[in-house]
């Protein structure tokens, strides 16, 4: 109620200044820890600082992986789906080109809210084509074990929502996925 003026003014007062290397990315998790925002005006401000940290060309590629990650949550608890998704991607794109064409294991976190956030909204395909590609790059063995376990939870959430993948659907995307599943181990 009456305290939303005063909040706005401070949520804006503490963005205003220069920045320090590290800090956008301490103060964009804060911003995703307001979770939710109802109030109109300081849900737009939370968007809107979140938006212009992730736009911020000049953090390190680690940084700028993180402060996108919180404002694709930040963007899927209002509701804006697509959008977080769209940003998620296209920042992981950006970080495996800024790594010489491989996601590190530092991103095994993002890449599982992106292909949780497909399987979300039912584009299991193209969870699937996005793991399989993937998996043609893993920066190690580990990294190669944790996106097949990755693949092989999707296929299992896939099955449970009666979704279609490249290896069928239904009860043949099951026997499928049971197949690769035991020749893996």
């Amino acid at each position: 109620g009456q305290h939303i003026g005063k909040a706005l003014a401070a949520m804006q007062r503490a963005f205003v200044g220069d920045w320090e290397t590290g800090e956008r990315r301490l103060m964009a998790n804060m911003l995703r820890g307001l979770g939710r925002i109802t109030s109109a005006e300081l849900s737009a401000e939370q968007l809107r600082q979140l938006k212009e940290f992730y736009n911020c060309r000049t953090e390190p590629a680690e940084d700028r992986l993180w402060i996108a990650t919180w404002y694709s949550e930040t963007l899927w608890g209002y509701e804006k789906k697509d959008e977080a998704i769209d940003v998620l991607e296209a920042v992981l794109n950006a970080y495996r080109q800024s790594m010489n064409g491989v996601l590190s294991a530092s991103a095994d976190g993002p890449v599982n809210q992106f292909i949780s956030y497909l399987e979300a909204v039912r584009r299991f395909a193209r969870a699937e084509n996005w793991l399989f590609a993937e998996l043609k790059r893993p920066a190690n063995e580990h990294q190669n074990f944790w996106l097949t376990q990755r693949l092989f939870q999707l296929y299992v959430n896939t099955v449970a929502h009666k979704g279609d993948l490249s290896l069928g659907s239904g009860e043949a995307l099951y026997h499928s996925a049971y197949k690769r599943m035991l020749a893996a181990l």
